[in-house]
Protein backbone atom coordinates (compact mmCIF):
# COMPACT_ATOMS: atom_id res chain seq x y z
CA UNK A 1 0.00 0.00 0.00
CA UNK A 2 1.65 3.45 -1.21
CA UNK A 3 2.29 5.93 1.91
CA UNK A 4 0.42 9.30 1.48
CA UNK A 5 2.99 12.13 1.59
CA UNK A 6 1.77 15.57 2.49
CA UNK A 7 3.51 18.55 1.48
CA UNK A 8 2.39 21.77 2.48
CA UNK A 9 2.78 24.49 0.16
CA UNK A 10 2.45 27.89 2.70
CA UNK A 11 6.17 28.75 4.28
CA UNK A 12 7.38 25.39 2.47
CA UNK A 13 7.10 26.18 -1.16
CA UNK A 14 5.42 29.56 -1.41
CA UNK A 15 6.43 32.31 1.04
CA UNK A 16 2.95 34.16 2.34
CA UNK A 17 4.15 35.76 5.25
CA UNK A 18 7.06 37.90 3.25
CA UNK A 19 4.41 38.66 0.44
CA UNK A 20 1.93 39.44 2.96
CA UNK A 21 4.53 41.93 4.57
CA UNK A 22 4.62 44.00 1.48
CA UNK A 23 1.08 43.93 0.41
CA UNK A 24 0.37 45.17 3.88
CA UNK A 25 2.99 47.78 3.63
CA UNK A 26 1.79 49.18 0.11
CA UNK A 27 -1.62 49.16 1.26
CA UNK A 28 -0.74 51.36 4.56
CA UNK A 29 2.06 53.77 3.30
CA UNK A 30 1.85 55.81 6.49
CA UNK A 31 2.10 53.26 8.77
CA UNK A 32 5.02 52.98 10.72
CA UNK A 33 6.92 49.37 11.20
CA UNK A 34 9.64 48.19 13.67
CA UNK A 35 12.64 47.18 11.46
CA UNK A 36 12.45 44.74 8.89
CA UNK A 37 10.47 41.22 8.68
CA UNK A 38 12.56 38.55 9.49
CA UNK A 39 10.01 35.53 10.55
CA UNK A 40 8.50 36.78 13.85
CA UNK A 41 4.67 36.93 14.34
CA UNK A 42 2.56 38.09 11.47
CA UNK A 43 -0.02 39.75 13.39
CA UNK A 44 2.71 41.56 16.39
CA UNK A 45 4.71 42.77 13.15
CA UNK A 46 1.78 44.20 11.23
CA UNK A 47 0.49 45.81 14.32
CA UNK A 48 -3.05 44.21 13.29
CA UNK A 49 -5.74 44.30 16.46
CA UNK A 50 -7.27 40.94 15.73
CA UNK A 51 -7.03 37.63 13.74
CA UNK A 52 -9.93 38.06 12.03
CA UNK A 53 -8.49 41.20 10.95
CA UNK A 54 -5.58 39.62 9.61
CA UNK A 55 -7.83 36.92 8.05
CA UNK A 56 -9.92 39.22 6.34
CA UNK A 57 -6.75 41.19 5.06
CA UNK A 58 -5.64 38.29 3.41
CA UNK A 59 -7.94 36.05 2.28
CA UNK A 60 -10.90 38.23 1.51
CA UNK A 61 -9.09 41.95 0.23
CA UNK A 62 -5.89 40.81 -0.67
CA UNK A 63 -5.77 36.58 -1.80
CA UNK A 64 -4.79 37.20 -5.50
CA UNK A 65 -1.80 39.57 -4.79
CA UNK A 66 -0.80 37.92 -1.79
CA UNK A 67 -1.26 34.13 -2.23
CA UNK A 68 -1.20 34.01 -6.38
CA UNK A 69 1.90 36.27 -6.45
CA UNK A 70 4.21 35.48 -3.57
CA UNK A 71 7.73 33.97 -4.49
CA UNK A 72 9.10 30.59 -3.39
CA UNK A 73 10.91 30.08 0.14
CA UNK A 74 14.26 29.35 -1.42
CA UNK A 75 15.46 29.80 -5.11
CA UNK A 76 14.56 26.69 -7.23
CA UNK A 77 12.33 24.88 -4.98
CA UNK A 78 9.78 24.70 -7.46
CA UNK A 79 12.10 23.01 -9.62
CA UNK A 80 12.97 20.71 -6.04
CA UNK A 81 9.34 19.68 -5.45
CA UNK A 82 9.09 18.93 -9.50
CA UNK A 83 11.74 16.41 -8.90
CA UNK A 84 10.77 15.19 -5.59
CA UNK A 85 7.25 14.43 -6.64
CA UNK A 86 8.99 12.20 -10.10
CA UNK A 87 10.81 10.39 -7.63
CA UNK A 88 8.18 9.20 -5.77
CA UNK A 89 5.14 9.58 -7.70
CA UNK A 90 5.12 5.92 -8.67
CA UNK A 91 5.75 4.47 -5.05
CA UNK A 92 3.91 7.12 -3.05
CA UNK A 93 0.49 9.18 -3.01
CA UNK A 94 2.23 12.82 -3.36
CA UNK A 95 0.01 15.73 -2.08
CA UNK A 96 0.43 19.37 -1.98
CA UNK A 97 -2.15 20.68 0.64
CA UNK A 98 -2.21 23.99 1.92
CA UNK A 99 -5.48 25.67 4.57
CA UNK A 100 -6.88 28.26 2.60
CA UNK A 101 -10.59 29.97 2.44
CA UNK A 102 -12.20 32.56 -0.34
CA UNK A 103 -10.49 33.45 -3.29
CA UNK A 104 -7.08 32.43 -1.87
CA UNK A 105 -7.86 28.99 -3.48
CA UNK A 106 -7.71 29.98 -7.06
CA UNK A 107 -4.60 32.25 -6.03
CA UNK A 108 -3.04 29.36 -5.32
CA UNK A 109 -3.86 27.95 -8.06
CA UNK A 110 -2.29 30.55 -10.31
CA UNK A 111 0.57 30.37 -8.52
CA UNK A 112 1.10 26.89 -8.65
CA UNK A 113 0.87 27.26 -12.38
CA UNK A 114 2.49 29.76 -12.30
CA UNK A 115 5.84 28.09 -10.82
CA UNK A 116 5.17 25.12 -13.00
CA UNK A 117 4.80 22.57 -10.04
CA UNK A 118 3.59 19.24 -11.32
CA UNK A 119 2.08 17.56 -8.68
CA UNK A 120 -1.37 16.11 -9.47
CA UNK A 121 -3.13 16.10 -6.05
CA UNK A 122 -3.65 19.29 -4.75
CA UNK A 123 -6.04 19.71 -1.26
CA UNK A 124 -7.02 22.40 0.21
CA UNK A 125 -8.75 22.36 3.95
CA UNK A 126 -10.13 25.17 6.61
CA UNK A 127 -8.01 27.69 8.11
CA UNK A 128 -6.71 25.88 11.23
CA UNK A 129 -8.07 22.43 10.17
CA UNK A 130 -4.89 20.25 10.83
CA UNK A 131 -6.36 16.93 12.25
CA UNK A 132 -7.66 16.02 8.94
CA UNK A 133 -4.03 16.35 7.51
CA UNK A 134 -2.77 14.86 10.13
CA UNK A 135 -5.57 11.78 9.78
CA UNK A 136 -4.40 11.00 6.08
CA UNK A 137 -1.18 12.04 6.15
CA UNK A 138 1.63 9.32 6.49
CA UNK A 139 4.17 11.44 6.13
CA UNK A 140 4.33 15.86 6.25
CA UNK A 141 6.70 18.06 5.04
CA UNK A 142 5.86 21.24 6.51
CA UNK A 143 7.20 24.27 8.75
CA UNK A 144 4.09 24.66 11.19
CA UNK A 145 4.29 23.64 14.28
CA UNK A 146 0.54 23.74 14.61
CA UNK A 147 0.47 20.85 12.25
CA UNK A 148 2.89 18.43 14.15
CA UNK A 149 0.52 16.86 16.82
CA UNK A 150 0.21 13.28 16.10
CA UNK A 151 1.71 10.58 16.67
CA UNK A 152 0.93 8.50 13.91
CA UNK A 153 2.42 10.99 11.44
CA UNK A 154 6.03 11.89 10.90
CA UNK A 155 6.79 14.85 9.64
CA UNK A 156 9.60 16.64 7.98
CA UNK A 157 10.41 19.95 8.63
CA UNK A 158 13.15 22.89 6.92
CA UNK A 159 12.67 24.58 10.58
CA UNK A 160 15.62 26.58 12.18
CA UNK A 161 13.60 25.82 15.51
CA UNK A 162 14.60 22.04 17.18
CA UNK A 163 11.70 19.89 17.96
CA UNK A 164 11.65 17.43 20.98
CA UNK A 165 8.66 15.28 18.81
CA UNK A 166 10.75 11.98 18.32
CA UNK A 167 8.10 12.27 15.15
CA UNK A 168 10.28 15.06 13.63
CA UNK A 169 13.16 14.97 11.21
CA UNK A 170 14.63 18.02 10.40
CA UNK A 171 16.35 19.15 6.87
CA UNK A 172 18.40 22.17 6.20
CA UNK A 173 16.36 22.36 2.79
CA UNK A 174 13.81 20.70 0.87
CA UNK A 175 16.77 19.90 -1.91
CA UNK A 176 18.47 18.37 0.79
CA UNK A 177 15.45 16.40 1.50
CA UNK A 178 15.51 15.46 -2.68
CA UNK A 179 19.17 14.31 -2.31
CA UNK A 180 20.14 12.74 0.79
CA UNK A 181 17.45 10.34 0.21
CA UNK A 182 15.24 10.23 3.42
CA UNK A 183 12.16 8.28 2.26
CA UNK A 184 14.50 5.43 0.86
CA UNK A 185 16.69 5.22 3.60
CA UNK A 186 13.63 3.66 5.14
CA UNK A 187 13.51 6.29 7.99
CA UNK A 188 9.69 6.07 7.20
CA UNK A 189 8.67 2.55 6.62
Amino acid sequence: MKKNIYIELNNVIRDINSKTVQVYKSDNPDKEFEGDYNGEDLQKYLGIESTDELIDFMYVECPMRIFGYSSETEEGISFMVNEFYKKYRDSHNVTIFSNEIEKSKPATLMFLARMGILVDNVKFFPLNDFDVVNEQADIIITNNKNIINSKKTNYITTDKKESKNKNVTQVTSFKELVEDEYIERNEFA
